[in-house]
């Protein structure tokens, strides 16, 4: 690890968590390169996810990517079979998990709806069955407060690893020293 990484290393104090981002992954091709060309952002309707904090989480996450390593959340699959994964740093995931299930069942308040039971369940908020090609369809989500994405199915997050790696090497050819 480089001394400008330990230099910039975040301080990890892990919450209970508040504000989760909704993220859908772009149907197709990838079409260029970091988090926006591989995926959509959810509008979440609240201004805390708006004023630079998804921007603030992302230079912690590209300042520290080679810190990240993805975890599998013990003992929770979705409806088709796959597990829980999340991409974060070790100390981050240790302190976090204990959240998983009460995310699920929908046992803690946050400011927006994550919609992660509905992902779990197959079952929409309607009471109907999740279709792949629902509005309401989930492939990923970022708590930007404890700097930690999640998804059903290893592929994502190793997807947002690549983009983050990515936004790093753009950031260093641009000279842009706040993200790296």
């Amino acid at each position: 690890m480089s001394e400008q990484v330990k230099k910039n290393r975040y301080p990890v104090s892990v919450k209970k968590p508040y504000l989760i981002q909704r993220c859908q992954k772009h149907n197709g091709k990838v079409d260029g390169t970091g988090f926006d060309a591989r995926f959509e952002i959810d509008y979440m309707g609240s201004s805390e996810f708006e004023w630079g904090a998804l921007p603030a989480s992302l230079k912690v996450f590209t300042r520290n990517v080679d810190e990240l390593q993805i975890f599998q959340v013990k003992g929770i699959k979705n409806y088709k079979g796959q597990g829980l994964w999340a991409l974060c740093f070790p100390e981050v995931f240790e302190a976090y998990e204990q959240y998983f299930k009460d995310l699920i069942e929908d046992k803690i308040r946050l400011k927006e709806t994550t919609r992660l039971k509905d992902e779990t369940t197959g079952i929409d908020f309607m009471k109907r069955p999740l279709k792949d090609n629902s509005f309401c369809r989930v492939d990923l989500w970022w708590d930007i407060d404890n700097h930690i994405f999640f998804s059903y199915g290893k592929d994502i997050v190793q997807e947002v690893l690549v983009a983050l790696k990515e936004i790093r090497e753009k950031k260093i050819a641009e000279n842009k020293i706040d993200w790296i």
